[in-house]
């Protein structure tokens, strides 16, 4: 891209110079011949310019692509983080519920063998002064 730039800078100096004077320094060209002249090297530069505004058009489609791109990565990204924290939260709460039922049945089951405890030992009470 500098190169262009730099032809089309060189070939306008060459334009500026080759308007200005003649070959021999002294006799001016013929308008003939230096309009031909310039109009090829107008051509030159016109195409030079629109070919340099096709590159600077092509670069800039490619960073508004990956810009895009990376937005659209950004946004992917904090839906996967924001489903993940969900999930997380989710956990959570099952393993405190599950944490919860685990201590209602300790409970339940230390109730349940006092329970048998008190009924084993009525019973063997009533069974050693029934039996005497």
């Amino acid at each position: 891209m500098d190169e262009l730039k730099e032809d089309m800078d060189i070939i306008r100096r060459q334009i500026t110079i080759r308007s200005e004077s003649s070959i021999d320094g002294y006799t001016r060209t013929s308008i003939n011949n230096r309009s031909a002249f310039l109009r090829g090297k107008l051509v030159t530069v016109k195409l030079l310019e629109d070919k340099l505004d096709e590159i600077n058009f092509s670069q800039d489609l490619r960073r508004e692509n990956f810009s895009q791109r990376l937005d659209d990565v950004e946004e992917t990204i904090h839906a996967i983080l924001r489903m993940q924290q969900v999930c997380i939260g989710n956990l959570q709460k099952r393993m405190h519920v599950n944490e919860v039922d685990n201590e209602i049945m300790k409970n339940n089951r230390t109730r349940g063998d006092e329970a048998i405890r008190i009924s084993i030992g009525t019973w063997s009470d009533s069974s050693f002064k029934s039996g005497r």
